[in-house]
């Protein structure tokens, strides 16, 4: 037991100080320094946006989140690439596994896309009163999530309306 516990030190001293991993360390800092500069200042011009556009100022919320996960993807890509020894490689096999995935959750995947283009189209806002044709559900949009819009009706009810629906039924704005 004594001479594993040595062994296992013996090789993690190695490892540890070894040049390689070093310089892959420093490299991956470097990305996440750079990773997140850049996207601070991506988030100081959507606040100057912010202050000059009120429908960029009503989707802000939204924005910041896209922001985060492009951020933290990149940063992923970066120490993938870094770490990993034939990154391509790596990469059609995590595009393998995905393309299987994809297929399993493609409904959950359609209202995901669905609400990116109604938040790029902007279609309706938050508290305009809408009419989804043929079915004549009306309500106030009351919120809006990454999978349902949510309408609020004359009772006081939350219909949740899947983002893809939108895309296939006719929606009427009604005029304040």
């Amino acid at each position: 037991m004594e001479s594993f516990y040595n062994q296992f030190i013996y090789n993690l001293k190695l490892y540890l100080f070894n040049s390689e991993f070093i310089l892959r360390f420093i490299f991956s800092l470097i990305v996440i320094i750079i990773v997140i500069f850049i996207f601070s200042i991506l988030r100081k011009l959507l606040d100057v946006l912010k202050q000059s556009s009120s429908k960029v100022q009503e989707q802000s919320f939204y924005y910041n989140k896209t922001l985060n996960i492009i951020m933290y993807f990149t940063i992923l890509l970066g120490i993938i690439t870094i770490w990993v020894e034939n990154p391509w490689s790596f990469f059609i096999g995590i595009i393998g596994v995905g393309a299987i995935a994809f297929f399993a959750v493609w409904s959950i995947l359609s209202n995901v896309l669905a609400g990116f283009l109604i938040l790029l189209t902007n279609p309706f806002r938050i508290d305009a009163e809408i009419t989804i044709l043929p079915d004549n559900i009306t309500g106030k949009v009351a919120d809006f999530d990454l999978m349902f819009t949510h309408l609020k009706d004359n009772q006081g009810n939350i219909i949740n309306i899947p983002h893809n629906l939108f895309f296939q039924k006719i929606i009427k704005t009604h005029k304040k």
